[in-house]
């Protein structure tokens, strides 16, 4: 019976023979680990060959779908630092652990290696076709007069240099804006929800500081990283990237309570001269109209409270005897309580006691009755 091994487990790589958890070993398609660790067989690998990457994929058993795995490869494997594209140092283990995450997915789940061939040759008939396609439109544009840079330019943009298409999302301005912003290793979706996400944070927070921004671009990338790992499936990346966005959150106090407050209400004196400087001085409303019997009412009361303050001279004095008399009555209240409890704190007779004070009562009444027939006989 095989037995389940747990994430903590240790085994050993059967490569550099050193012991790992399980967890940093890659698992095939029921869920085994191989033999060898992450870093060993993402080592074994050259992301710009994949007769490297077949041999890895064989023992997995999983196939090698060319879209699938240059679509990783554009994503992870440069990264943007100090404004430039660098080689990810992990790309190795990042796209390899990604790409077998991905074939794990419902509708790659059911292919093997042995599908590898009918996957090379469809990516390669639409290479082929692909480039049929460009030649034909490279010697269509030479007819019309254009140089072979113009038409290469043109083809490379998908159209003219002064005509726009009416279903692009953002014009090649904004797209150069954002990607200096963001990184070139976006699409243009993706560059929408990035400067979607940041800008709805600019709304919901006061961001004023460098610190905080930089905080804020932090937390957009990392929240986008989360969509893409959900997406292929990698929901260890999910955890660990989720794991981070709230500590980032947190760091940055981007929290509820950190929210902008909507101006409902005027709580200082500086904005309460602000709105009678943007809105005019409130007017004096008139009070001419005939009062009700309920207008006379509320006067008459008000006026007769305001008489019994202002005008009754020893109203100080009644109050304060007033509160005198309450402690009085508190403070006797309090000591008729202590003496109740004082009661339940005397000594009592107990029944064992009664008993024993009955039994040693009877004893000395049947002394004396047996003194008193000694004295008879006498």
């Amino acid at each position: 019976m095989a037995t389940t091994l747990l994430e903590t487990d240790k085994i050993s790589c059967e490569r550099c023979g050193r012991e790992f958890k399980v967890k940093d070993f890659y698992k095939d398609k029921n869920g085994n680990p191989m033999k060898k660790c992450k870093k060993c067989m993402a080592s074994m690998i050259d992301l710009n060959s994949y007769s490297t990457v077949l041999p890895v994929l064989k023992e997995i058993n999983i196939p090698y779908i060319p879209t699938e795995f240059e679509s990783l490869k554009e994503r992870y494997m440069f990264t943007e630092k100090n404004g430039q594209l660098v080689r990810n140092p992990n790309a190795n283990q990042t796209i390899l652990g990604k790409y077998i995450g991905k074939m794990k997915l419902l509708q790659f789940k059911d292919y093997n290696y042995e599908d590898t061939p009918k996957f090379v040759e469809a990516f390669e008939d639409k290479k082929t076709e692909e480039e049929e396609e460009v030649k034909k439109r490279i010697d269509e544009l030479l007819a019309e007069g254009y140089n072979i840079e113009n038409a290469l330019a043109i083809i490379l943009h998908g159209k003219e240099e002064d005509e726009e298409e009416d279903d692009a999302l953002l014009t090649r301005a904004q797209i150069k804006e954002l990607k200096l912003k963001w990184g070139s290793s976006y699409t243009e979706e993706e560059l929408i929800q990035l400067e979607t996400f940041y800008r709805e944070m600019h709304d919901s927070y006061d961001i004023v500081t460098a610190s905080h921004e930089d905080y804020l671009k932090k937390i957009v990338r990392l929240s986008i990283r989360i969509d893409q790992a959900i997406e292929i499936a990698d929901y260890e990346a999910v955890g660990k990237l989720s794991t981070n966005y709230d500590k980032f959150m947190k760091s940055a106090k981007f929290t509820a309570s950190q929210k902008k407050e909507e101006e409902a209400y005027i709580d200082s004196f500086s904005e309460m001269s602000r709105l009678a400087e943007e809105v005019g001085f409130i007017p004096v409303y008139h009070t001419d109209e005939p009062q009700d019997i309920v207008d006379v009412t509320l006067r008459d009361l008000n006026n007769y409270t305001k008489n019994l303050i202002e005008k009754e001279p020893g109203l100080a004095t009644l109050i304060e005897q007033a509160f005198e008399a309450i402690k009085q009555e508190e403070e006797k209240d309090r000591m008729a309580e202590d003496e109740d409890d004082s009661l339940f704190d005397k000594d009592f007779i107990t029944d064992e006691d009664y008993f024993k004070d009955a039994e040693i009562l009877a004893e000395d009444q049947w002394g004396d009755e047996v003194d008193d027939d000694d004295d008879n006989e006498d």
